[in-house]
């Protein structure tokens, strides 16, 4: 494949990336843009050096070249979609054989009611995988069903020793030679970053600690190793983009193509719903927007995140990625607000600033009293707790907004609404109410409070206008839906259908057959 034409992106375009970066607080910024057969069209917030040059780790994107490589066998002939995981992986336990056992499609759309898998780190073994199955088989009856979308790591973990059984060579050296090499991906790999090009530090997240006023710690943290199917991919911006490109323009390849269409255009239309206007495909997930169907994946590693936004039928791609956890939510905001902004016509404008202002403008107060001032600026809107200094409030989506300071700095500020009328703004569990809007003070739940597991550290589950939320760190919420006082399935959010369960004095939660401990703090 041919190396892609470059070409700054325009000035408004290049204001609204720069301004991003500088409200999400990004440390490096490499964003990549593909319209049609015109140039591609760059952004980069250099680190030291150019990030185009950087290496960044890319999360779960690894999903979608693993599911390409899956699609690739089923081309060749070498395995069926169609048969049970069981054919090519006859060590898996019994109770994952039994008639309907689940389909290797199943691992695809994460429909194979699979646990989520405790692997974060490393290469598990076959072992490793048959005790994490076995374990999580006495559950399978009672809180999962084959056919739900459960976002599943260990499900990719085995297509990649199904890739291994189909192929006969080790997953890597699979996905080099049918995948990168072919695209030219030269910095793409699993593992340790290649030698000769730099690698983007990685900056971890810290949640759910006292005098925490900011979620991130901008000091760089280690390198973690993880399963190379699921989550340890990593490539520079122009590699991603070499793959994106052929994925957004497939249906129309002309010459010969490096990759076969017809392996794109399946990976692409293997999709199941979730929910009304969302479905879940193999590596990513699907949606309408006013210009097109969108397949999208927003994806974090230890330290990275990445998102992928793909129009293919307007053969237009965008990509983004940067070495901040936890910025795949503000990585797709980004890429959202300029696909609008690029596609439609007129052209929306691309401006950070929450839109009407004026309804949010107002006095907000939690029944302590506390009170959340927001005012319009001369540049933008302006918020502050009572007492602290001013700061600047950004647009996050359609319902959310962003404090660039102050005690509630970085959270998401989530707007509730009667019509057109804002009236009150929730910070995880503190709920401000607009003055003037009568509500009555909440009930006290023995079930919030921060749970800790040493491993992977704190979660906080809260309540908020009566509902249950599990919050994996501010900017990631799930709603949780009761079967019982003690047992909840989470609802949406990063994991949706997976089991949540307290002990009988909710002092231990297990999520993920992992066991958290309730601490002495409260978010």
């Amino acid at each position: 494949m041919h190396a892609p034409r470059h070409h700054t992106v325009d000035p408004v375009v290049r204001t609204y990336f720069a301004d991003g970066a500088r409200h999400f607080r990004l440390p490096s910024l490499a964003v990549r843009m593909i319209a049609a057969d015109g140039p591609m069209e760059t952004y980069d917030l250099p680190m030291g050096r150019p990030s185009g040059d950087l290496v960044f780790k890319l999360g779960s994107l690894s999903k979608l070249v693993t599911a390409l490589g899956v699609q690739l066998l089923a081309m060749d002939e070498r395995l069926d979609l169609a048969e049970p995981v069981s054919r090519y992986l006859p060590w898996l336990p019994q109770q994952w054989v039994n008639v309907p056992g689940p389909t290797i499609r199943d691992l695809l759309l994460h429909t194979a009611g699979l646990p989520r898998g405790v692997f974060l780190t490393g290469t598990p073994t076959v072992a490793e995988i048959v005790a994490e199955l076995s374990t999580a088989s006495a559950d399978v009856s009672a809180t999962l069903q084959r056919g739900l979308v459960k976002y599943s790591n260990l499900g990719y973990v085995l297509l990649g020793h199904i890739i291994e059984m189909a192929s006969g060579e080790p997953y890597e050296a699979f996905i080099s030679r049918r995948i990168f090499a072919r695209l030219g991906m030269r910095s793409a790999g699993f593992g340790s970053p290649p030698t000769g090009l730099p690698f983007a530090p990685p900056h971890q997240l810290t949640c759910f600690r006292p005098l925490n006023q900011s979620p991130f710690d901008h000091a760089e943290a280690p390198l973690s190793p993880a399963p190379a199917p699921a989550m340890d991919l990593h490539a520079t911006a122009d590699d991603l983009a070499r793959l994106a490109a052929l994925m957004a323009s497939s249906i129309s390849e002309t010459g010969p193509p490096p990759l076969p269409p017809a392996a794109l255009a399946r990976l692409l239309g293997e999709a199941v719903p979730v929910r009304p206007g969302l479905d879940a495909g193999a590596g990513m997930v699907f949606a309408r927007r006013r210009f097109g169907r969108i397949a999208v994946e927003a994806a974090e590693h230890f330290g990275h995140s990445a998102a992928l936004y793909l129009v293919p039928e307007r053969r237009f791609a965008l990509i983004a990625m940067t070495n901040r956890a936890a910025a795949a939510a503000d990585l797709f905001h980004m890429l959202n607000a300029v696909a609008h902004h690029r596609l439609l016509s007129p052209a929306p404008p691309l401006s950070h600033n929450p839109r009407a202002a004026e309804r949010i403008a107002g006095v907000y107060r939690k029944h302590d009293g506390a009170a959340l001032r927001m005012t319009p600026g001369p540049a933008c809107l302006r918020g502050a707790l009572e007492g602290e200094p001013w700061s600047d409030v950004h647009a996050h989506g359609d319902r959310s907004l962003i404090l660039s300071g102050g005690q509630l700095g970085r959270y998401p500020l989530r707007l509730e609404r009667q019509g057109d009328a804002v009236t009150a703004i929730c910070a995880g569990p503190h709920l401000f109410i607009r003055d003037g809007v009568t509500a009555s003070p909440p009930p006290v739940d023995p079930r919030t409070g921060i749970y800790e597991n040493p491993e992977v550290g704190r979660v906080a589950v809260f309540k908020r206008a009566g509902t249950l939320f599990l919050a994996y760190s501010p900017m990631k919420e799930t709603r949780l839906r009761a079967r019982t006082s003690t047992t909840f399935v989470q609802e949406d959010g990063p994991f949706p259908n997976e089991p949540l369960c307290f002990d009988p004095s909710f002092q231990q939660m297990r999520v993920a057959n992992r066991q958290f401990s309730r601490t002495n703090e409260s978010y």
